[in-house]
């Protein structure tokens, strides 16, 4: 407790806040994030694809995502001048776990700015590494962006997560780099960009009641492009959605699959005072299938309509080893309650989706109050009229942070809770290919962490605490338990 005295961070533009996956379902199944799944808010049941600056990581293959995406950053990359760096480190003593991470920034005159995070993650040895680096070159009519990462992790030999056969472990390796482009000159504009990502990955399948240890590769590409013709109120565009991914053995480089999908779009958009309106048609699976997206904005709100046909890649388990996968044709059907009034606001979308595997509703609500000595943040999303369970039948995240000595001092006090609230309709198991397997009863957990600590001009120190994985998240088989995990929390920021 007497670390606690140290110093510790405020920024103006840092908040406690600050969650890399606000929008979606972060589904914590131990305290150091290697099997940390995030989950579309739209489709529980799929594991999304991350986008971090000009890379996108591939989440359709069922990997957890969570531990590839570098930390945030705690200071404005777009805003910078000069040199500014940032140390993050936490630490628990007690089960030899150290997580520390590097970022630098630095910019080169007005127009060119770099970016390099270091980050590596241990368990009494070395369990996770990222590297990432982006270049960004802007001018008046030019965006460019150059990323690359490096992942790697194993599975820690302390904590077993698949205690009925210690010697699988899941350990993937990946290379992913990208640029997106943005090019404008009158009134056309001109976007496009490229990810390729090589994985190599080794997991345990279960696959016809016993257990096979799987070693394969991985290559994913992205590639979206749109051309745009500025009329006024109207502008017209066409694009195109390009995504290819190719599975192979480890050991005789066969393809188990290699897929291919092009999404081209032809669309235009009208803009009004207080109204805007974009419709266009897509090419999916040579059918013509149009969308369209209706907004009206008020005062300090929005109401939003909206229809869209768009494809879902997804791996899908089976009675074959490796399973299946393909791409998923869905219409999603949407209505959108958005509303921003100074201290509070909240966003609420109603809808369904379809495809010809399944179809549900959904109810999905949000909201932030924001005041000088609290801010309480919460979601709470519910699915309905499942022609067949998803996975997670409903969700609720509330945060609760307060800081009794906001504006008042030179440094700040601060205590943040947690509650995760999760109801299953399937059980989950990572030693599958998918993430969840066979019908269960509703089986309703909770999760709860909490961390306080102090603010200072650049620095902030805390003490954190998870109750991950305790007795009442236990899934049949699949997983051993965790107990409560604490640790030590430092952010420092260093300015030129």
């Amino acid at each position: 407790m007497i670390l606690l005295l140290i110093f510790s961070i405020f920024l103006s533009s840092f908040s406690l806040c600050n969650n890399r996956f606000s929008d979606d379902i972060v589904l914590l199944l131990d305290p150091i994030n290697l099997s940390t799944y995030v989950l579309d808010k739209y489709h529980p049941n799929l594991n999304k694809n991350i986008s971090y600056y000009s890379i996108s990581i591939d989440g359709s293959t069922n990997m957890p995502l969570n531990h590839l995406v570098p930390e945030n950053l705690y200071f404005d990359y777009n805003d910078i001048s000069g040199s500014v760096s940032q140390l993050f480190y936490e630490q628990n003593k007690n089960d030899k776990y150290f997580n520390t991470k590097v970022a630098a920034a630095n910019s080169v005159g007005s127009s060119t700015k770099s970016i390099f995070q270091l980050e590596s993650k241990s368990l009494v040895e070395n369990i996770n590494q990222n590297i990432f680096m982006n270049l960004n070159k802007k001018t008046d009519n030019l965006n460019l962006n150059f990323s690359y990462l490096y992942h790697y992790n194993r599975e820690p030999d302390q904590y077993n997560l698949h205690s009925s056969i210690n010697e699988f472990k899941k350990e993937d390796e990946s290379f992913i780099i990208g640029y997106s482009i943005s090019y404008k000159k009158n009134n056309i504009s001109f976007e496009s960009s490229l990810s390729i990502q090589n994985s190599f990955h080794k997991r345990p399948e279960l696959y016809e009641m016993d257990f096979q240890y799987l070693s394969y590769i991985e290559r994913s590409i992205f590639n979206n492009n749109k051309i745009n013709l500025d009329l006024g109120s109207l502008s017209v565009y066409f694009g195109n959605i390009n995504q290819d991914i190719i599975l192979k053995d480890d050991h005789s480089n066969t393809n188990f699959y290699k897929k291919h999908n092009n999404t081209p779009s032809l669309g235009m958009n009208i803009n009004k005072e207080k109204f805007n309106m974009k419709i266009y048609g897509s090419e999916i699976f040579d059918e013509y299938k149009p969308s369209f997206e209706l907004v009206y904005f008020l005062d300090n709100s929005y109401l939003k309509f909206s229809s869209e046909n768009y494809v879902y890649g997804l791996l899908v388990d089976n009675d074959e080893l490796y399973g299946d996968y393909s791409f998923i044709d869905y219409l999603r059907n949407n209505f959108t309650i958005s509303y921003d009034f100074n201290n509070y606001d909240f966003n609420i979308n109603l809808g369904e989706i379809e495809s010809n595997q399944i179809s549900y509703n959904y109810f999905l609500f949000s909201g932030l109050i924001d005041y000088n000595l609290f801010d309480f943040e919460f979601d709470y999303f519910k699915y309905l009229n499942k022609s067949e369970n998803l996975g997670i039948d409903d969700y609720l995240k509330i945060s609760l942070g307060i800081y009794p000595y906001r504006n008042k001092y030179d440094f700040d006090f601060f205590a943040k809770m947690n509650f995760n609230h999760y109801t299953f309709d399937k059980e989950i198991d990572i030693l599958s290919m998918n993430l969840f397997s066979s019908n269960i009863e509703l089986y309703q957990t909770q999760l709860y962490s909490f961390e306080f600590g102090f603010d200072f001009d650049s620095f902030i120190i805390s003490y954190n605490s998870k109750n991950l994985l305790s007795n009442d998240v236990i899934f049949p088989g699949s997983i051993s338990p965790f107990k409560r995990f604490d640790y030590i929390n430092i952010i420092w920021i260093f300015k030129d």
